[in-house]
């Protein structure tokens, strides 16, 4: 395969090289003070082919997509339907853009508060739970603003925006899939959500409609954030 072949056909020659095939890549955010990148996972679910399913096309467990269970509100962890709710991961390369090696780990796993702690691994609550993250961007001060794109978490919310102080690569560390280090909602709280039926997609940081932002720290911006609706 030449190199036009590989911008075109960019997943094939992945396939074809041995990359580990992941859950639905969606966006990728570059945090602005530390490098590390950041990439929204939604989610990978079907009849029999999303993760863990068996199917196919299923792609097995592994350790960064280590999550298939039912979703719903009883969310049932022995159960392989997928990566239902999907998890946002992130690295740290060992270099600059040429780097050949890098150190990563998972940012945080989507799931309903409700669900079983072997399916909500970042400990999610009532005020920060989430389902298919989807857009990530990083403002200037290092916060990580996130977005959905669902249609597995509707029955209670709406698609919604999200702020975070991220930290770094490392302090997630999990051990059998269960969480070792901090859990995201230390750090992670919901802004806003969208009308019924519509993903929450975009970026206008200076408008007046950006409730989300604050002056005049980092841990003033996601403490102020206005209380879920």
């Amino acid at each position: 395969m030449n190199a036009a072949g590989i911008a075109i056909f960019t997943r094939i020659a992945a396939d074809r090289a041995g990359a580990t095939p992941m859950d639905r890549p969606e966006w990728g955010a570059v945090h602005p003070l530390n490098g590390e990148v950041y990439f929204s996972l939604t989610n990978s679910r079907g009849d029999d082919n999303g993760r863990g399913q068996r199917g196919a096309a299923s792609p097995p467990r592994d350790a960064a997509n280590p999550r298939s269970y039912s979703g719903g509100p009883g969310g049932d962890p022995d159960t392989a339907g997928g990566n239902v709710n999907g998890h946002v991961i992130r690295w740290r390369e060992d270099g600059r853009q040429d780097a050949t090696r890098f150190t990563w780990d998972i940012y945080a796993f989507g799931a309903r508060a409700s669900h079983d702690p072997a399916i909500n691994l970042s400990g999610l609550d009532n005020d920060n739970d989430f389902s298919s993250p989807d857009g990530l961007w990083f403002d200037p001060r290092g916060i990580l603003w996130l977005q959905t794109d669902d249609g597995a978490y509707t029955d209670t919310t709406n698609c919604m925006m999200l702020a975070a102080l991220p930290g770094r690569v490392g302090d997630r560390r999990h051990r059998g899939y269960r969480y070792a280090g901090r859990h995201a909602g230390l750090d992670l709280r919901r802004c806003r959500a969208r009308r019924n039926a519509a993903a929450l997609s975009g970026w206008c940081p200076r408008s007046r409609d950006h409730r989300c932002r604050a002056d005049p720290g980092p841990a003033d911006a996601v403490r102020q954030c206005p209380a879920p609706r």
